[in-house]
């Protein structure tokens, strides 16, 4: 009948235009596949009532995310109301619940949190309706999304939490890797940017240091996901840099930053950061008194939590602020024991450029040349004990 300049039936057409959007979807020609959904929504628009809305509901789906594919939040967010829209003229929970899950995740993409916040407690009765794990699981990761992008944290924590677990006994592979994605992927952004700091810092590059940091702020501002873990990182950096650059005001405020979130969140580690670098504020001030009461509380986190890449410093520190003290002993101890913390550490590198590297930067060549001054001053006391 084509061949006579007959125009196809509706139906066969139909179906053309829907083979041709799942064959594109599956080459990832996402902008080919969208149109092509398209012409089918518009000839299933000629079908008869009772086949057009359950295969409107699957081409609304299919084109909203190759939309959303494409960056095209908006038009997917129109494609998953229409699909939501037709579900529920069907009356099926499942399709309803689908539907409401695959919106809210693009309201997600989209930062339009406020949307995903009216629709909670509509997404998690859909979801008890269709009486599916599947898409319970997947409710609540859009719910856990939602409080990871509102800076809600711990009820985010403890959402993705069971999520990971319910999608890992159930065998639903995209939940478990969408959620174990979000915990990760700006946790390796904020963390690249951080740890670039560090690197310009101890190299003398201070504008570049500071670019870096102002990098990472901008993510925080912009995404609350797993923020108070970087802002330690963060803040502990930034003290350092302050110290170098010998703003103490600035050093002081980040350490006490660093302090409260770090004690706030139980990370030990960081709470003897955070007192060793108010130490070394206080000795750059001339305050011996403040900086020995800070390294004392440094080294009691120590003693329960040790770390030698937080002890090596700290130990460094106390070395310092000793022979300020013109206390021989002291001094030797601290830069004996901070050595043997940088030596079981370079032991533990098996990359000998690496290893050099650490055993050659500035700060670990004070706490040697520490060492050996203390070793020289107990060599004298002994002569002249002798004599």
């Amino acid at each position: 009948m084509a061949g006579r300049g007959v125009t196809p039936p509706a139906g066969l057409r139909f179906g053309d235009c829907a083979r041709a959007g799942d064959n594109a979807a599956s080459l990832y020609a996402s902008s080919e596949a969208a149109d092509n959904y398209g012409r089918a929504i518009e000839l299933a628009g000629k079908l008869p009532d009772g086949a057009r809305a359950e295969l409107l509901i699957g081409l609304y789906q299919k084109r909203g995310r190759a939309r959303l594919a494409l960056g095209r939040f908006g038009e997917a967010v129109d494609d998953f109301t229409e699909m939501l829209d037709e579900a529920r003229r069907t009356g099926s929970p499942e399709q309803e619940s689908a539907a409401l899950n695959a919106l809210s995740m693009t309201l997600f993409y989209s930062h339009r949190l406020d949307e995903i916040t009216e629709r909670a407690a509509e997404i998690l009765r859909a979801a008890e309706r269709a009486q599916s794990d599947a898409l319970r699981i997947e409710a609540m990761q859009v719910l856990a999304l939602k409080h990871l992008g509102s800076g809600d944290l711990a009820e985010a924590k403890r959402m993705l939490d069971e999520i990971i677990e319910s999608a890992r006994r159930l065998g639903h592979k995209s939940v478990l890797l969408t959620g174990l994605a979000w915990r990760g992927v700006l946790e390796a952004q904020a963390n690249s940017l951080i740890n670039l700091g560090i690197d310009h810092n101890q190299s003398g590059r201070g504008e570049k240091t500071a670019s870096a940091f102002r990098e990472v702020e901008q993510i925080f501002r912009r995404d609350a996901w797993f923020r108070w873990r970087y802002q330690i990182r963060l803040h502990a950096a930034a003290a350092e840099h302050q110290l170098a650059l010998g703003d103490l005001a600035r050093a002081e405020e980040h350490a006490l930053r660093l302090l409260e979130t770090a004690t706030h969140y139980e990370a030990r580690k960081y709470v003897a950061v955070a007192h060793r670098l108010l130490a070394e504020a206080a000795i750059a001030r001339g305050d011996l008194a403040k900086a020995a009461g800070e390294l004392d509380a440094a080294l009691r986190e120590l003693r329960t939590h040790p770390v030698p890449v937080v002890a090596w410093k700290t130990f460094a520190a106390v070395g310092r602020l000793r022979a300020l003290e013109s206390d021989a002993d002291g001094a030797r101890e601290g830069f004996t024991r901070a050595a043997s913390a940088v030596n079981e550490i370079a032991d533990g590198v098996r990359d000998e450029h690496l290893r050099n590297v650490f055993l050659n930067s500035a700060p670990v060549r004070e706490v040697f040349a520490g060492a050996r001054v203390a070793i020289a001053l107990d060599q004298q006391l002994v002569g002249i004990c002798d004599g």
